[in-house]
C-alpha cells in the first residue's frame, strides 16, 4: 500500500474530503503511522494546491476541532483552564441531549417488546392461524408506533458521524511522527501545537474534574488520602493547562506585534511613495513649431512684393 502510494494519496484526500470523511481518514493515518516507513513518508508529502506540508493540514483540522468546540478564544488561546479541550454544554445544548437519549431509550424499548411479541406469536396457540394473526398484528402497530423513534434514533447516528472528535486522532499521528518539524509554522499553528503536546495530561484534567463533580453530586465524601490524590492531580494538570496558557497568549502578543510593524511598514510606504509624487517636479516640452498663424509679431516675409 505504502509502496503504491496510498499514503500521499490519503493526504490528498484528506485536503478536499468533507470533515465527516476527514475523521475517517486520520483514524486510517493513525493506524498506518505504527509503521517507520509511513511515518518517514508523511513527513515528506506537500500539498499540490497550497505547498503544505502533512504536519500543518492536521494543525488546521484541530484547530477547527478546538473552534467546534468552543473553547479557543479569537487570539487563539484556550478559554477554560478547568476545561482545555471540551468545555461545559450549555443550558440548551443539554435539554437537546436530554431529547435525543429519551428519544433512543423509547426505540430500545420499542425493539423489546417487538422480539418478545415474535417469541409470543411463535408459539401456536389454537393452531398456526392464531399465532401468525397475532404476530402480523403486533408487527404493524409496532411499526406505526416506533416509527417516530426510529427517526430520531437514526438522526443521532448521522449527529454523532458529524460532532465526532478527532483530537485523539491527530494526537496519535503527530506522537508517531514526531512533534518537532522542518516546516515553518505561523504562530497561530504553533499556539495549536502547544496544545496538541498537552492532550493527555487535558483529558485526564476533565476525567478529574468529572470525578471530583460526580461524587460531590452523590454526597460521597472520600478517605483523606484519596480526597487528597485527587485536589493533587487536579492541581499539577491545571498548572501544566496553565503554563500553556501563558505560552499561548505570548505567541498571541508575539502575533499582534507581526500584525502592528506590518501595518506601520504599509503606512510609511504609502507615505513616502505620495511625498516622492509631491516632489517630483512636472516635466515639460519646448514647443517644435515656429510661431502660429495667430501671433501678432510682424515678418516682413508675409507682405506680398510687387
Amino acid at each position: 500500500f505504502l509502496d503504491a502510494g496510498g499514503l500521499f494519496a490519503l493526504l490528498d484526500c484528506l485536503e478536499v474530503a468533507p470533515m465527516i470523511l476527514k475523521r475517517q481518514i486520520i483514524g486510517t493515518l493513525a493506524d498506518l503511522m505504527e509503521y517507520k516507513k509511513a511515518a518517514k513518508l508523511f513527513t515528506q508529502w506537500n500539498s499540490q494546491v497550497t505547498m503544505k506540508g502533512a504536519l500543518r493540514l492536521l494543525l488546521e483540522l484541530w484547530q477547527s476541532e478546538q473552534e467546534a468546540a468552543g473553547n479557543l478564544a479569537p487570539d487563539g488561546v484556550i478559554k477554560d483552564l478547568d476545561q482545555p479541550l471540551n468545555p461545559r454544554p450549555a443550558p440548551n445544548d443539554e435539554d437537546a441531549d436530554s431529547t435525543v437519549t429519551s428519544a433512543s431509550r423509547l426505540a430500545g424499548k420499542f425493539r423489546h417488546a417487538k422480539n418478545f411479541a415474535d417469541t409470543l406469536g411463535g408459539q401456536s396457540i389454537g393452531g398456526q392461524s392464531t399465532g401468525s394473526a397475532n404476530r402480523t398484528t403486533v408487527t404493524k402497530g409496532f411499526e406505526r408506533a416506533s416509527a417516530s423513534a426510529q427517526e430520531h434514533q437514526g438522526s443521532q447516528w448521522l449527529t454523532n458521524g458529524f460532532t465526532r472528535d478527532c483530537r485523539a486522532k491527530i494526537y496519535a499521528v503527530l506522537k508517531c511522527i514526531g512533534f518537532e518539524c522542518q516546516e515553518t509554522l505561523s504562530i497561530l499553528e504553533r499556539q495549536q501545537m502547544e496544545l496538541v503536546k498537552l492532550y493527555p495530561n487535558a483529558v485526564e484534567l476533565e476525567m478529574w474534574i468529572k470525578v471530583q463533580e460526580s461524587l460531590a453530586s452523590r454526597g460521597i465524601k472520600p478517605v483523606s488520602a484519596d480526597r487528597q490524590w485527587i485536589e493533587d492531580s487536579v492541581t499539577e494538570r491545571k498548572d501544566q493547562a496553565a503554563w500553556v496558557q501563558s505560552i499561548q497568549r505570548q505567541l498571541a502578543v508575539e502575533r499582534q506585534r507581526e500584525e502592528e510593524a506590518g501595518l506601520d511598514r504599509f503606512y510609511k510606504d504609502l507615505r513616502g511613495r505620495a511625498q516622492i509624487q509631491r516632489m517630483t517636479p512636472s516635466i515639460g516640452y519646448p514647443s517644435q513649431h515656429g510661431p502660429s498663424e495667430d501671433s501678432d509679431d510682424w515678418n516682413p516675409s508675409d507682405v506680398d512684393s510687387p
